[in-house]
């Protein structure tokens, strides 16, 4: 029992190669010591000595279930679990992915609406300099326009735009993966069209900015009307959002 003894010794390791090439070995021995039986069992066929040769055959079924019981004595709970990843390839890829576990948590589920909650205020915000802007640039009021040139609402409305862009798009894919790992699909509905539509709302905005710069009139019209599209579709995402939310909080 002593080579039987070291096969199952390195056995079942968390290395699949390992495993595999035990298995092999184990399944090689387990066929020649069947092999073995068989040649017995021809053997015990011949009539002249009928009770011997029974009682030989049931020596060896004796010897083999004695060598399945050693076998299944050696197999650890590591080696089972091992062999159980093997065979559940799907339980293993549970096991390596950690992320499936963690969007399945509260807070992960409340990040995505937390965050696009402020991103709507900074949006709104954002426009509020927009138009501050604006301002400055057709106002005849000296004074007024002074005043608002000191705050440099042109900078702060570049800077928060260019932020709100950035954080807006990266957390709408996180909570596209956030509900397929929840899930295993999404679900087609207002609330992923709003965010995809303020994806691309953002991009449209941002590629207005170099025309504008030159002064372009048609530019900074359509910067206008895209940002208030952008605004609408903020609006849309969190009142649809506010459903999915109280759905997983079961407060409303």
């Amino acid at each position: 029992m002593a080579p039987l003894g070291f096969v199952f010794g390195g056995s079942f390791a968390t290395n699949t190669r390992s495993l595999s090439a035990s298995k092999c070995a184990i399944s090689s021995r387990a066929t020649k010591h069947a092999l073995a039986i068989s040649s017995r069992v021809k053997m015990s066929v011949e009539p002249e000595d009928h009770d011997n040769n029974i009682m030989d055959v049931m020596s060896n079924a004796s010897m083999a279930s004695i060598a399945a019981v050693i076998m299944m004595s050696m197999v650890t709970p590591d080696a089972a679990m091992a062999v159980a990843s093997v065979a559940t390839p799907d339980a293993a890829v549970a096991v390596e992915n950690p992320l499936v576990e963690v969007f399945k948590t509260m807070p992960a589920n409340l990040l995505h609406p937390a965050v696009m909650f402020a991103m709507f205020g900074g949006a709104v915000y954002t426009a509020y300099l927009g138009w501050q802007v604006r301002q400055i640039r057709t106002t005849d009021d000296k004074e007024t326009k002074k005043r608002l040139v000191e705050k440099k609402p042109a900078q702060k409305h570049f800077a928060n735009a260019s932020a709100i862009m950035a954080i807006t798009t990266f957390f709408t894919f996180e909570g596209m993966a956030n509900t397929f790992n929840r899930a295993g699909k999404l679900f087609p509905g207002p609330h992923l069209y709003a965010g995809l539509g303020l994806v691309t709302t953002l991009t449209v905005l941002a590629s207005l900015v170099p025309s504008m710069q030159k002064g372009n009139i048609k530019a900074r019209e359509a910067h206008l009307a895209v940002g208030a599209l952008c605004l609408g579709l903020f609006a849309w995402q969190a009142q649809t959002g506010l459903e999915i939310v109280g759905k997983l909080t079961k407060l409303w």
